[in-house]
């Protein structure tokens, strides 16, 4: 079953409408694969057209499923698909409006015997307003939340996608900030598991009017536990990179959103795998004699793998992102820090 919502565009400087898609079910024909999908697009913001002063916002899109079922050797299924709506963007003068948030969260639950519960999350933020003069906006924020969850045997998978709108440009005025992302997953079964997050923070645009500032990258982080609590193997991957900064002509260059994953692993007695990748964003040029170039964004990581049975294994790899250069002062390039553990049934290192 798919259930789709989609909020209406919008004329003038009004804002886009919002769309929820809200699905939940539990399985009542007792089918063998039981599939459930919501998607939700927000409406795009006015244009804001000449006299207008502004733009309209994006609409929000919030997309919810809850899928349950009990067949033995089944499968349950989960899926969100959520996608912010534009801000207008023709507005002679701007007036920092932000691109639509989108919201996604899957949950499934399959507790037959040796049934599998499988949920997918995918968000994206709309785009933030832009005009000709005036401040851009902000891109939206992205959350993508996916829990998978087989309680009798079976297996569990979860993955989660967040992707931050890109921050709106002007000509004449401070372009508007990336959009922060977020994507969070959760596997827990008892034969084996897997969660795989990637999060992308919003870039932005940069300025060319001296005295004005340019945008900044968006945040990501990236989150990934997977769990088997009593046979098979376990892995969680995450990877998560921060947007990259506006460049400045005649200003300063912005600076690189924060890139931070997070994977945990465990298997009781199978093996276990934890990878996590982060890169912060890069720190925007500044093209021209006066500005300086933009800092780039931290990295972080964190991998934690335990097996009872199997080997374990952790990477955590993290890069900080590259500093803006420009003739006046080069940015500071952002740090990378990694932490990973590996412990087996005893507490010895794999």
């Amino acid at each position: 079953m798919t259930q789709s919502a989609t909020g209406g565009s919008a004329g003038g400087n009004a804002p886009g409408g919002d769309a929820t898609s809200l699905l939940s079910g539990s399985n009542p024909s007792g089918a063998s694969t039981y599939s459930l999908t919501a998607n939700a697009t927000g409406g795009d913001g006015g244009p804001g057209q000449f006299p207008s002063n502004g733009d309209g916002p994006g609409g929000s899109a919030t997309a919810t499923v809850t899928a349950g079922s009990s067949v033995d050797h089944g499968s349950v299924i989960a899926v969100t698909s959520a996608t912010g709506g534009d801000a207008g963007g023709a507005a002679p003068f701007s007036n920092a409006v932000p691109g639509g948030a989108a919201a996604a969260t899957s949950a499934a639950t399959e507790s037959g015997l040796g049934g599998a519960a499988n949920s997918s999350a995918t968000a994206t933020g709309g785009i933030g307003a832009g005009g000709a003069d005036g401040p851009g906006g902000k891109g939206g924020e992205a959350d993508a939340n996916s829990t998978a969850t087989a309680t009798n045997g079976g297996t569990a998978s979860a993955g989660a996608a967040a992707n931050g709108g890109a921050g709106g440009g002007s000509v004449e005025g401070s372009p508007g900030d990336g959009g922060a992302a977020n994507a969070t997953a959760l596997a827990t079964s008892s034969t084996g598991s897997t969660t795989n997050t990637t999060a992308t923070g919003g870039g932005t645009f940069g300025v060319v009017i001296p005295d004005n500032v340019s945008g900044n990258g968006g945040a990501a982080k990236a989150s990934a536990v997977s769990g088997a609590l009593a046979a098979g193997n376990s892995t969680a991957n995450a990877s998560a990179t921060g947007g990259g900064g506006g460049f400045g002509f005649g200003n300063d260059g912005g600076a690189g959103g924060a890139g931070s994953a997070s994977a945990i692993s465990s298997a009781k007695s199978g093996s276990a795998l934890a990878t996590a990748n982060a890169t912060g964003g890069a720190g925007g040029d500044g093209l021209f004699v006066f500005g300086n170039g933009g800092n780039g964004g931290d990295g972080t990581t964190n991998a934690s793998a335990t097996a009872g049975g199997g080997p374990a294994n952790a990477v955590a790899t993290a890069a900080g992102g590259a500093d803006g250069t420009a003739q006046a002062a080069n940015g500071v390039a952002g740090k990378g820090a990694a932490t990973a553990s590996a412990t087996t049934d005893g507490g010895a290192k794999a």
